[in-house]
């Protein structure tokens, strides 16, 4: 029993009580017990109330009459154990305080001493909760479950146990602070950063939750389709990234990711997405940059600039140019390089090739560009020029003697005055009337 409760012993023998003198002994048969506050002897009854700890031992009695008292024997030994009131310790089953909402929670209330029958109580910020409500159950009596976490769950909580026929209680629990956490944001990187990924490059996308745990596992889609993180393409580093060792354009397509908790089904809300466009190995080109209209101020100003140009990417390249195979220069990465035209020395194939200025990746390298042919092709046309010219002023000169030979025939009309006779037949001579007849003569 426990400190607090009554506690009554009996004495008897069997025989009739009446005349008989009760007497009661606790751990030794010399003194009898007197009546105190807390217990008294009344007929052949013990009564303890309340009981301490002071009350727990070997209780014995015997029974007297006459004024020559007769004693009866002692009777056997009744050990009472009278026990504090228990303590209680409240405990998170899965150990965590901080839960996500739609978490499952078992709180579990441990009495010392524990007994079958214990009930429990629960309470949160003070207030008792029933064991019947919608979201919770109890199991075996010493455990409250919330089959369903959310923010209205948070608070202190405390538990105490109550003995099912006996006015007993245990002392409350120390209390646990329960805090049930909005579901984690999560943000989708790209973790070098790059907005433009080419070819064969290595790119690793990293999943990062607010408030992050050791105990997130990590989810990856691409275009709403999971990915698996043990791909030939792909690797899990530290968990929160995903590694694409050799992109190319099948991996294109909108990144999300999101996290799992280990110990329980619970997500975190999705990332946005990230888009990821893996283009194609970028071919170098090399072409004249003063262009083939200004050939003529080539020659004036003796000098040829070639621009190597990237096609299908933007900026944020450096160049490397070469010459018959070897490398310019070490220090020289403009788009541009210029070269004597009149030089000689300077003729050769030369060709290109970009350089990532953030990172090491190369074009592909460009087509040879040979400087001595320019000057061939100036002297070609040049000459080509000469021959159109000298042919075009032949050709005029024909078309005049032509045009003038053919003034000099063109036909002549010649008229001849006829006068008429009265020996015309068939016809009228009038006064002063004349008839006028042509002739065509080609003068030879």
């Amino acid at each position: 029993m426990y400190t607090g409760e009554s506690v009554t012993l009996s004495c008897g023998f069997g025989g009739d009580p009446a005349g008989w003198e009760y007497f009661w002994y606790k751990d030794t048969w010399k003194t009898a017990l007197p009546n105190t506050e807390s217990s008294r002897s009344e007929g052949s009854s013990y009564t303890i109330s309340p009981a301490a700890l002071a009350h727990s031992g070997e209780y014995r009695c015997r029974a007297a009459r006459g004024r020559d008292p007769f004693y009866s024997d002692y009777s056997d030994p009744l050990t009472l154990q009278i026990s504090g009131i228990p303590q209680t310790q409240l405990t998170v089953q899965s150990g965590w305080t901080e839960v996500f909402t739609n978490e499952t929670v078992t709180l579990r209330c441990v009495i010392q001493a524990s007994s079958t029958e214990w009930i429990y109580e629960w309470y949160r910020d003070g207030q008792e909760l029933p064991v019947d409500e919608a979201d919770s159950s109890s199991v075996n009596g010493d455990t409250y479950t919330i089959l369903s976490t959310d923010q209205s769950h948070t608070g202190p909580y405390i538990c105490r146990g109550k003995l099912t026929r006996r006015a007993v209680q245990s002392i409350t629990s120390s209390p646990v602070n329960l805090n049930v956490l909005t579901l984690p944001k999560v943000q989708l990187t790209v973790q070098s950063g790059w907005k433009e990924v080419f070819s064969n490059e290595t790119v690793t996308l990293r999943c990062i939750i607010q408030g992050s745990s050791t105990e997130w596992i990590y989810e990856w889609y691409r275009d709403g389709q999971e990915l698996p993180v043990d791909a030939a393409d792909s690797s899990s580093v530290n968990r929160d990234t995903y590694t694409i060792l050799s992109a190319d354009q099948s991996h294109n397509g909108l990144y999300t990711c999101r996290g799992k908790l280990q110990r329980a089904v619970v997500y975190s809300l999705i990332s946005i997405s990230a888009t990821l466009n893996v283009q194609a190995q970028p071919q170098a080109v090399v072409t004249l940059d003063n262009g083939w209209m200004e050939i003529f101020l080539i020659i004036t100003e003796g000098s040829l600039t070639m621009r190597c140009e990237l096609q299908g990417t933007s900026a944020n390249w450096k160049y490397i140019w070469y010459r018959d195979g070897a490398q310019i220069s070490l220090n020289h990465t403009g788009e541009r390089h210029t070269v004597g035209f009149w030089n000689g020395s300077c003729d050769g194939e030369y060709k290109c090739q970009g350089n990532r200025a953030d990172r090491t990746y190369y074009s592909l390298i460009s087509a040879g560009f040979m400087t001595a042919n320019i000057r061939l092709y100036f002297i070609l046309g040049v000459s080509g020029s000469v021959i159109i010219f000298i042919s075009l002023v032949v050709l005029a000169v024909k078309c005049f003697k032509k045009c003038r030979k053919s003034d000099h025939g063109l036909p002549t009309a010649v008229y001849e005055e006829i006068a008429l006779t009265t020996e015309t037949e068939g016809s009228e001579a009038v006064i002063g009337q004349h008839c006028f007849y042509s002739a065509v003569q080609l003068t030879p």
